[in-house]
């Protein structure tokens, strides 16, 4: 579990405009124009897959498409611990993939450290496309500036195959609060520092708090756990005043007492009716854009990633899918890996500058 001073990752944020959350669909690639590269000579990543190096024109018709994978079984690492929002939405996918292809996608939970130990082993795979991982943009942003020497890889150790959601994270109150609304809370933890206690399961959700306290000046006391899973346990188990958690969960304390007092998002969400957008109610406070991603190791060939985001495009981009996301409470939007390194690129160029500038913001003196 990663130290307190993930709450207080704030200051760069702040200047975000740009991320993988925009409100709109990407336009399909074609794939027939894609050319698959040459493999270097002599590398044998998996027979049959890697073409090998000649003197010889590129061949016509050699594209992405005509790669063969997978051709066995694909371990599919989730940092967190199962029931969350990542595992259930990564299952999800997973099982589409294997529709696909034909080919078993396994899940693999390892859950630790912020999802900081189960990133360490994707860059432990071989990079052939045959271990890849479900992550957010921010789990694995936050985990890599600020994990200190626990964690070995910085965000150029790993390959942004697609997103495959909007995402936005919910307050969920305990009856036992009396919160009706997103108000009663911020003035209780501003007239009460440190006594609301508040349950989170990632580096995603320390960072929204640490907005809270730098925007706000609120202050409480953040309860980690490794997965949503056993962060809506805590709520329900009255271990917690409020959990901040992912926004599927809303639906499941639906006909009960405990209240879901908004959406940590700048607009209100059709897949949360009635549930107000954070960003409304407190125009001041900007929100960093999220979504959920598939990663593969940093050296993974670009052929292996653009058969795998025109995998995981097929798998999703469907009506079928779309509904069941929506039953899950989850808001689909495919975004392609160009965009999503694009994006996480200019965020850790931007976050680098703040710590640079106030490294005790980030607790780092």
């Amino acid at each position: 579990m990663l130290k307190k001073k993930w709450m207080i990752l704030v200051a760069g944020m702040m200047l975000l405009g740009t991320g993988c959350g925009a409100k709109k669909e990407m336009m399909e690639q074609s794939e027939a124009a894609q050319k698959q590269e040459a493999a270097p000579a002599g590398e044998n990543r998996r027979a049959g897959e890697a073409a090998k190096e000649t003197d010889e024109p590129e061949q016509t018709g050699t594209s992405q498409e005509d790669l063969v994978y997978p051709q066995k079984d694909v371990s599919f690492i989730i940092p967190f611990s199962a029931g969350g929002g990542t595992d259930s939405l990564m299952r999800m996918v997973g099982s589409e993939m294997e529709k696909v292809t034909g080919q078993a996608f396994i899940i693999n939970n390892i859950p630790g450290n912020g999802g900081a130990v189960g990133m360490t082993e994707l860059t432990k795979a071989a990079p052939d496309g045959y271990t890849i991982a479900g992550s957010s943009v921010y789990d694995v942003l936050g985990s890599s500036f600020l994990g200190g020497d626990t964690v070995v890889y910085t965000e150029k150790d790993f390959k942004f195959i697609c997103g495959v959601n909007v995402e936005a994270e919910v307050f969920i109150a305990n009856p036992s609060t009396g919160f009706e609304t997103i108000e009663d809370m911020i003035t209780f933890a501003k007239e009460h520092p440190g006594e609301l206690t508040v349950s989170t399961s990632g580096v995603t959700h320390n960072l929204l708090l640490g907005i809270l306290e730098d925007r706000l000046g609120v202050k409480v006391a953040n309860i980690a756990y490794s997965g949503g899973g056993d962060n809506f346990n805590a709520l329900m188990g009255g271990h917690v005043d409020v959990a901040l958690i992912g926004k599927k969960f809303a639906s499941q304390v639906e006909g009960t007492d405990f209240k879901v007092l908004c959406a940590m998002a700048p607009e209100e969400l059709s897949s949360l009716p009635g549930v107000p957008a954070f960003c409304k109610i407190y125009p001041e406070v900007v929100l960093p854009p999220s979504c959920r991603v598939i990663v593969a190791p940093g050296d993974t060939p670009d052929e292996v990633v653009k058969k795998l985001e025109a995998i995981v495009k097929e798998a999703t981009d469907t009506e079928a899918f779309r509904q069941k996301m929506a039953e899950a409470g989850e808001l689909y939007q495919f975004t392609e890996g160009s965009q999503v390194e694009a994006a996480l690129e200019e965020t850790a160029k931007v976050l680098k500058e703040a710590i640079e500038k106030n490294p005790a913001v980030f607790g780092l003196e």
